[in-house]
């Protein structure tokens, strides 16, 4: 499976590399973590899709706990 973004999140990746706040990262995560849980919804069982998503809950949950800190 390649990281072949739909523009939604092709959108969010340009605007998280002009300004690389973490606000820009939470989005750009959650967004990335709706679309593999979507994939996933779609083909269930599959083990990268799995992996995936735990990653980017990870990511997002580690972002939300950075913005709270700060």
């Amino acid at each position: 499976m390649g990281n072949i973004y739909p523009p939604e999140i092709q959108a969010l990746d340009f605007i998280y590399q002009q300004d690389s706040s973490l606000k820009n990262e939470l989005a750009l995560e959650k967004a990335k973590l709706n679309y593999y849980k979507k994939q996933l919804t779609d083909n269930p069982g599959d083990k990268d899709l799995e992996q995936r998503v735990k990653y980017h809950e990870a990511e997002v949950a580690r972002l939300e706990s950075e913005i709270k800190i700060g």
